[in-house]
């Protein structure tokens, strides 16, 4: 009976186990944190950082690290194939981004390990700082946007840390404020979240995808689907940022590609025909003279959009005007220094958002710009 008892106590707890097992996860495969949750009997979490679509991050401590008890960032992929392979990827993407910068020197956030835990893939990385770019902009940009000091030293990094991706043949393809970490004295920024990365000999595989790339930070080569995507886009990306970091506002805006398309168009200028003749969504956005094609939201409520014809859509919003705008707690005047930094800082943002990406500046040529030097 001792023998049958124990049987019985067995299938308790490993039916106990299957239930633990199902609570673990929520209805979409994130794995749920519990308060005072320990990770693989040694990452006790803290707080959660944020929720992904491919992950949930929290922020852990070290406890097997003695007095130290080292600070961690632990991103626990979803339980899910699809989501798994993109955590696979990012993993490797980090390994070899950070085995190529010994030193740490590039602007990218550090791996320091993996492991598997109930389920999940867990990837464990260096806690930075506790805000994101965007964060920043909010908390100190006080709505105007950050002091041209600050901005010029994140726009090195960045830049820095995407001529190390770009060297290594990777595209960042995801490249936003939200995927840019900053430490906790403000000086410090790391480029994140790899899990949209694509290696050169994996671009082909974006030439029919309209989304790649968060919408407002999206190149126009995306939207015009012209096929050979490359390093461009992700310095297209990098300008949006640029402009939003000093003046505190996204630059181009719309609920869908079409409406961004005609923002590109009044910052930046005309798509050239060429372009237009290269893409195979042209004619969502082109009519066959190349005129702009809008289509128009015409009735909020039903969301209708009715198409419009634009053959005057031009230009109408420069950079460098934009920039001149009253800013910050640096009143409405700007000195005359500050003018002239600004004026190359509206060529350098020029440059990355030139609507042909093969002339868009690159990461390398955009570090020896007069401003950053």
């Amino acid at each position: 009976t001792m023998i049958a008892s124990g049987k019985v106590e067995d299938r308790m707890e490993r039916g106990q186990a299957v239930e633990l097992e199902a609570n673990w996860d929520d209805d979409d495969g994130y794995y749920v944190f519990k308060h005072n949750d320990v990770i693989d009997d040694r990452f006790q979490v803290i707080s959660t950082l944020g929720r992904g679509v491919f992950s949930s991050v929290f922020k852990a401590v070290d406890v097997r690290d003695g007095k130290d008890r080292r600070e961690v960032a632990i991103k626990i992929i979803r339980a899910n194939n699809m989501m798994e392979h993109t955590g696979m990827k990012e993993l490797s993407v980090l390994q070899d981004l950070n085995q190529e910068d010994p030193e740490d020197r590039r602007h990218i956030v550090r791996l320091f390990e993996s492991f598997r835990f109930r389920g999940h893939l867990c990837i464990v990385l260096e806690v930075v700082g506790n805000l994101n770019l965007r964060k920043v902009i909010a908390k100190y940009g006080d709505g105007r946007g950050l002091a041209f000091k600050a901005v010029r030293s994140y726009t090195k990094q960045i830049l820095t840390a995407l001529r190390h991706m770009h060297k290594l043949g990777m595209v960042h393809a995801d490249l936003k404020p939200d995927n840019m970490v900053i430490s906790q004295e403000l000086k410090l920024l790391k480029v994140c979240d790899m899990g949209s990365v694509h290696r050169k000999h994996e671009l082909s595989e974006l030439d029919e995808t309209r989304y790649l790339v968060s919408r407002y930070y999206r190149a126009p080569e995306i939207v015009l689907g012209l096929t050979k995507k490359d390093c461009p886009l992700d310095i297209w990306s990098a300008g949006c940022a640029f402009i939003e970091m000093y003046t505190g506002k996204i630059l181009f805006t719309g609920e869908t590609n079409n409406d961004i398309l005609k923002s590109h168009i009044e910052v930046c200028g005309k798509v050239p025909r060429r372009l237009q003749r290269q893409g195979i969504f042209t004619g969502e956005h082109f009519d066959s003279d190349g005129v702009f094609l809008h289509n128009e939201l015409t009735d909020k409520v039903t969301r209708k959009r009715t198409q419009r014809s634009m053959p005057n859509l031009t230009q109408t919003r420069e950079i460098y005007p934009l920039l001149l705008r009253p800013h910050g707690k640096h009143g409405t005047k700007t000195d005359a220094k500050l003018r002239e930094d600004l004026s190359h800082f509206a060529n350098l943002v020029g440059r990355a958002l030139t609507m042909d990406p093969k002339k868009r500046i690159t990461a390398e040529d955009a570090l020896k710009h007069r401003v950053l030097c």
